[in-house]
């Protein structure tokens, strides 16, 4: 709450991203649009979550005025397409001069 008041005009949404939270900042109204516009929705997939996480995404969906559904395909397409654009890898260690 304190970083979204202190970026006035950006939504920030705290993210899962190899196990750790991390922020995701974007203008506001900007959403992730579905990885193939125009394209139906009638594709199906069973997906197993434990209750907590299913509680959270719910939380998430109902925070935007959205429904579960449209909440989780927003939010898979924006991973699909980061993933490609980001290989999303950390190096760590010391160099000594």
């Amino acid at each position: 709450v304190e970083v979204a008041s202190q970026l006035s005009g950006y939504d920030v949404d705290v993210v899962l991203s190899e196990g750790e939270p991390a922020l995701r900042i974007r203008q506001a109204g900007e959403d992730a649009a579905p990885a193939s516009s125009g394209e139906s929705l009638d594709a199906r997939i069973t997906l197993r979550l434990p209750p907590s996480l299913k509680e959270i995404v719910e939380s998430a969906a109902d925070e935007k005025g959205e429904s579960v559904n449209t909440w989780l395909v927003k939010a898979l397409s924006s991973k699909a397409q980061t993933s490609k654009k980001v290989p999303g890898r950390r190096i760590t260690g010391t160099i000594e001069t």
